[in-house]
């Protein structure tokens, strides 16, 4: 299972590039797209909780997000815009990143001892939530937290996994009731494969975790080379 959801991941996102580089009038390729960031989410949450190394972890995201960057422009900002940076506009993987730190300083409230820490947990998570809005990270603060409640599921049992791609879509039919709501649907799916899926420590494949690593700037890169022959 761990497999198919991480191949899962990658080909929804594929088909939403796809259709945003080829395809821009079918919105199918978008809603089937919707599919890959709440799986993302679980897989941050979950890498973060099994890594050995926290910081090593945090670093080649961010690498990952500072490479992919200037394709991720170039692949929804065109070729001809004469604009060089964009900075109201930045990859999934900073969400991912701002998640990440969020995280960090979350488990420095439970291990410190305070009170209410569920609460302050919330209040940090919301923080870079608007932090991520205001930085123009895809996904804002609806990506943060769908990530808070993936970690919230970490430290409560009584809260599933499951539970996080629900308040997705709610929270997309409320922050965005006009805008194309319906594609935040599909992670339904996502509800279903976690009920299921038990999440658990497991040895990955050398290969397998480096193509996972760079499948999101690598596969940018080549449908960019590809509309380049066709311009």
């Amino acid at each position: 299972m761990y497999y198919f959801l991480h191949i899962l991941a990658m080909v929804t996102m594929l088909i939403d590039h796809i259709g945003i580089v080829f395809f821009p009038e079918y919105q199918i390729f978008r809603y089937i797209g919707r599919i890959a960031f709440p799986l993302y989410a679980y897989f941050l949450v979950s890498g973060y909780h099994h890594t050995r190394n926290k910081r090593k972890y945090f670093i080649r995201l961010l690498i990952t997000a500072v490479i992919s960057e200037p394709l991720r422009d170039l692949m929804v900002f065109g070729f001809d815009n004469e604009a060089v940076v964009y900075l109201n506009s930045q990859n999934v993987c900073y969400t991912l990143c701002a998640g990440f730190i969020a995280m960090v300083l979350s488990d420095k409230i439970y291990i410190s001892g305070v009170k209410h820490k569920k609460l302050c947990t919330f209040l940090v998570f919301l923080g870079f939530g608007i932090l991520s809005n205001l930085a123009g990270f895809n996904y804002e603060l609806i990506g943060i937290i769908l990530i808070y409640f993936h970690y919230i599921a970490e430290k409560d049992d009584t809260f599933k996994h499951a539970m996080a791609p629900c308040v997705f879509i709610f929270m997309n039919f409320l922050v965005y009731p006009t805008t194309h709501a319906i594609m935040y649907l599909t992670v339904i799916f996502n509800a279903i494969l976690l009920i299921f899926y038990k999440d658990e420590k497991i040895k990955v494949n050398k290969i397998f975790g480096k193509i996972n690593q760079w499948f999101y700037p690598v596969h940018l890169a080549i449908l960019l080379a590809i509309q380049l022959c066709f311009l």
